[in-house]
């Protein structure tokens, strides 16, 4: 985990990528885990807009879990993913942003149902339908409706 963390700041969009997916194996990163889940919130606050995409990516990719599929130490609707993933609707470039309201939307839906663990994300949505970037609060309009 930590060399795929390390990687996934690579200068190489190739790299980035296959890093990335690696996330997305349970043979050898079982959702939720809490040592990648932390270790990828504070890479999505990299210098680098690329490196912050990738990261997005797999951090929602290993957050995503439900009370099957859930890292034995791990938890759902981990707070701290979804606390790194929300900081990112601030970001800098609207693709990273972009990506962060839909992988607040994956982690909404991780378990199937929204209930109040997913509260977080909701109050989220709601406070940034009034942000001053349209794209924002557009995306998070259409996310609310999507999660209604």
């Amino acid at each position: 985990v930590e060399v795929l963390i390390e990687m996934i700041a690579d200068s190489n969009e190739e790299v980035r990528r296959v890093c990335t997916e690696a996330f997305t194996n349970p043979d050898r990163i079982w959702p939720g885990n809490p040592f990648a889940i932390e270790a990828l919130a504070k890479a999505t606050t990299h210098g680098d807009w690329n490196v912050r995409e990738a990261s997005i990516t797999a951090l929602c990719r290993v957050a995503n879990c439900n009370k099957d599929t859930c890292d034995p130490d791990g938890i759902l609707n981990n707070p701290k993913a979804i606390e790194a993933v929300t900081a990112r609707l601030r970001d800098a470039e609207g693709i990273v942003k972009k990506l962060a309201i839909e992988g607040l939307v994956v982690l909404a839906l991780a378990d199937g149902v929204i209930d109040e663990g997913d509260l977080p994300i909701i109050d989220t949505f709601v406070e940034s339908q009034r942000d001053g970037d349209p794209l924002v609060s557009a995306a998070c309009s259409k996310a609310l409706a999507f999660l209604s």
